[in-house]
């Protein structure tokens, strides 16, 4: 519980630091342009798209906290950008928790006193 607390405090102390904002903003235009060249629709429902691979590294690399921040302005910005029907604002906000609980899953499993 405790390790879990500290990867919190520590996912928040680097949103504050000028590498991870700038390496953020780097991953987003990346995003982007996957979102708006790199994406496959089939019909007017079905889209698939490697925008999602940006928000991965973000969240893997920064923790929780700046992963799920990440993942919920982007989605925001693509929609504003390239708005491909309606804000679902639900699938929002499950994508941020998505985000938010997938780093402390994939922590607890590989920790090295699991391992053990």
């Amino acid at each position: 519980m405790e390790k879990t607390k500290s990867m919190f405090r520590t996912s928040a102390k680097e949103l504050k630091t000028t590498s991870t904002m700038a390496v953020c903003a780097m991953l987003a235009a990346l995003a982007l342009i996957l979102n708006s060249v790199a994406s496959i629709n089939i019909g007017p429902y079905v889209k698939i798209g490697f925008s999602g691979i940006p928000n991965q590294i973000a969240d893997y690399l920064f923790g929780p906290i700046t992963g799920c921040l990440f993942a919920g302005v982007l989605d925001i910005v693509k929609f504003f950008i390239c708005p491909d029907g309606p804000f679902f604002s639900v699938s929002h906000l499950m994508q941020c928790l998505r985000h938010l609980f997938m780093d402390v899953s994939t922590t607890n499993i590989s920790s090295p006193s699991a391992a053990c």
